[in-house]
């Protein structure tokens, strides 16, 4: 099949869509994951997989695992029925609560052929001949990220069978669903007339080593400072009374316990290995012959995702619903997309296009973005 056709949806100002207001959630779709990925596709059936999150009540498993335990470490020896039927109590708590607060899987099931929708509740919805596809943006306050959502919509009905918090990675998915369950999309992504990032070739595979000769580097989103320096003082406060405690203590001793040094020496290292994983990831994007989307954390690296340099299509910054947002790459062979912060987006954006558009002497042997068969873009 082919590629779907952009939504005909009311364009606002710079000429960016304006999306119909959503219809409001039925319980289903109040039910369903906040992140949910397309697990497989084919001509009859696509299905749709996420998991719930973790129940409140587990913050109490640990609680009722120490009880458990206090009265064999308050009084060893001697044991009775009572505290051994204490205790199991108390286990038998723990291992309710961890059960009944784990994350669940959740899957659904779309069925084009017969235009039905299968439902984690059991339900079956039916479909209408031409369901479409909404984009939509979103930043709860207890996520750290902002989250997408692909919500399919059928009159007065909607469902986020898509959703994360990486939207090339959702658009990814977006493509293979559309390839087998056509129909109109529009967004709430603030995209520009004529962009469809879900539209591309194939797929890039991530890579394993960098290609081609490094231009220019973009710093994705790292840790905010406050929480670096409150990280790093703590760390620091912590390692110091670890040490005093360690050498008082050790001062009035005859014999110390190789535990005695082992266990807060490993308490130290793990307390340490957090703060510097905490300072040193990130994100960012390689210019170059090839557009690399690298992650790092302590001095390691890896490359997520990599496409062309003259693949690329269009670069848009999505739209912000706090203090951070997505640049989004478009290429014909699928999206990558970077973190920002909202106050970096702009220069993040432009320094990647006059990267991308360097002199002829500077571009790669193999094309130039101007090469490319579609209209650039960069709403």
């Amino acid at each position: 099949m082919g590629s779907p056709p952009v939504s005909e949806a009311p364009r606002g100002p710079l000429e960016r869509s304006v999306a119909a207001p959503l219809p409001p959630p039925d319980a289903a779709a109040r039910q369903l994951p906040v992140a949910t990925r397309l697990a497989a596709a084919d001509a009859r059936e696509l299905r749709f997989v996420g998991r719930s999150p973790v129940g409140a009540p587990m913050l109490l498993a640990p609680v009722w695992l120490v009880l458990s335990s206090l009265t064999w470490l308050a009084a060893p020896s001697p044991s009775d029925g009572l505290r051994v039927l204490g205790s199991l109590a108390c286990l038998t708590v723990t291992l309710a609560l961890i059960w009944g607060a784990r994350p669940r899987r959740v899957e659904l099931r779309l069925l084009p052929a017969q235009r039905a929708l299968h439902l984690p509740d059991g339900s079956t919805r039916t479909l209408s001949a031409s369901p479409h596809w909404l984009l939509t943006a979103d930043h709860p306050a207890e996520a750290p990220r902002p989250r997408y959502s692909a919500v399919l919509i059928d009159g007065d009905q909607r469902w986020p069978l898509l959703s994360g918090d990486d939207p090339a990675a959702l658009l990814r998915d977006l493509r293979l669903t559309l390839a087998h369950c056509p129909g109109e999309v529009s967004d709430e992504w603030e995209l520009p007339s004529g962009a469809r990032p879900w539209s591309f070739h194939a797929g890039a595979a991530p890579a394993e080593a960098l290609g081609g000769a490094e231009h220019r580097v973009l710093p994705g989103l790292r840790a905010g400072r406050g929480l670096r320096w409150v990280l790093g003082v703590a760390t620091g406060l912590v390692l110091l009374d670890l040490t005093l405690l360690v050498l008082s203590a050790s001062a009035h001793l005859t014999a110390v316990h190789p535990l005695s040094l082992v266990l807060p020496v490993v308490a130290a290292g793990w307390l340490v290995a957090i703060a510097v994983a905490v300072f040193t990831r990130h994100q960012r994007l390689v210019v170059g012959s090839q557009l690399v989307l690298e992650q790092r954390i302590l001095g390691l690296r890896y490359a997520a995702a990599q496409i062309p340099s003259d693949s690329v299509r269009g670069v848009y910054l999505l739209a912000a619903r706090s203090g951070v947002q997505h640049l989004l790459v478009d290429s014909a062979e699928g999206p990558l997309a970077l973190l920002l912060r909202v106050r970096d987006a702009e220069t993040r954006k432009r320094e990647l296009i006059q990267s991308l558009a360097r002199p002829e002497s500077e571009r790669p042997a193999n094309g130039s973005i101007a090469s490319v068969p579609h209209r650039w873009q960069s709403g």
